[in-house]
């Protein structure tokens, strides 16, 4: 069995996936809702809850967590909406595929890098409320708290 390692970087990824797919078949939004609390849990970083006993200076300044909550949602947001210009084509007019061949590439690869740009920043904006987040949960540390990582949901599989 691979055991699998979770970071805050990782938690950020699950919580974007949950935010992704809580529309979704319930198999897909169960496992990436109870993957992010979960792992919010064993990292000690609340995200819609803050976990108040471990912010930061932000009790002195309750608009700062409440500006950087926002920032985040609005990230999460941003990120969710990252697309190109030939996403919703099935089929298209010889022309349209011409450009796509030729073109698609790059625009699929600055998509990629702008999530990117977005994940590490919701990553900084956590450590901006919860500091430095060094802990590391392991698929064995879920399953002790009750959620096995090990049968990840395809959203392929979905209709």
């Amino acid at each position: 069995m691979h055991v699998q390692t979770y970071d805050l970087a990782r938690l950020v990824s699950a919580y974007v996936n949950a935010q992704r797919y809580q529309n979704a078949a319930p198999e897909l939004r169960n496992y990436w809702s109870r993957l992010s609390l979960t792992l919010q849990l064993l990292l000690n970083v609340g995200i819609d809850q803050p976990f108040t006993e471990r912010l930061l200076h932000m009790e002195e300044d309750e608009n700062a967590l409440v500006g950087i909550l926002a920032l985040f949602r609005n990230t999460v947001s941003s990120l969710l909406s990252i697309s190109t210009p030939f996403a919703g084509f099935v089929e298209a007019p010889p022309v349209v595929y011409k450009r796509y061949r030729e073109d698609g590439p790059k625009f699929h690869a600055k998509a990629r890098e702008y999530r990117k740009m977005h994940e590490n920043y919701l990553v900084v904006l956590l450590q901006s409320i919860y500091g430095d987040v060094s802990t590391v949960v392991t698929s064995e540390d879920l399953r002790e708290a009750g959620f096995d990582d090990s049968q990840i949901p395809d959203p392929y599989d979905f209709d």
